[in-house]
């Protein structure tokens, strides 16, 4: 290798290196969550579902649990907390198809920064409201913003989350883009 190619190697590579620090700092990277908790609240107050519910929703939902967060800036353990408005599309008999709106999460780490995801999308329930069901939910979330680490967040991707009988698992994938 030549003296001229070795120099032009050598600057390449100090500029993509130079160039990749802020893209890396600033742009978009993945982030994975998985969540294991339960249903912690149902409301289905009309006043309370009209002061915080769009126009058409039936109640409001309460979810909290633990997960494991994984991104560029934060690797392990938080807390959620969950709520949402639901209502049904079709009528809730062995099978049926909800909508959920205005939902928001609460990702907690160990340290005490927030992650803040809103979130909406369609659930499909099977089973009865009154004794065991399975609600499958996917929805489409956006990052919102936090607090400490995440403060001007920013991203979206999709949520999937499994209800049985109040007993809630589930993931969200998608990009964040942390804005430092």
């Amino acid at each position: 290798m030549t003296k001229r190619v070795r120099t032009i190697l050598l600057v390449v590579v100090a500029f993509v290196l130079v160039a990749a620090t802020p893209a890396t700092a600033c742009g978009p990277h993945r982030m994975k969550v998985g969540i294991e908790g339960q249903t912690v609240g149902f409301n289905p107050d009309p006043t309370a579902v009209a002061e915080r519910c769009p126009d058409g929703f039936e109640w409001i939902l309460q979810t909290a649990g633990t997960g494991y967060l994984k991104t560029a800036a934060y690797h392990g353990e938080v807390a959620f907390r969950g709520e949402h408005c639901s209502r049904w599309l079709t009528p809730p008999v062995d099978r049926a198809l909800g909508q959920i709106g205005d939902g928001l999460m609460v990702l907690t780490t160990t340290d005490g920064d927030e992650l803040w995801v809103a979130y909406e999308g369609y659930f499909k329930f099977k089973g009865d409201t009154a004794t065991e069901w399975i609600s499958r939910v996917k929805a489409r979330y956006s990052v919102v913003g936090g607090t400490g680490t995440f403060e001007d967040a920013e991203g979206r991707g999709m949520m999937r989350v499994i209800d049985e009988t109040n007993v809630t698992s589930g993931w969200l994938r998608g990009g964040l883009v942390l804005d430092r």
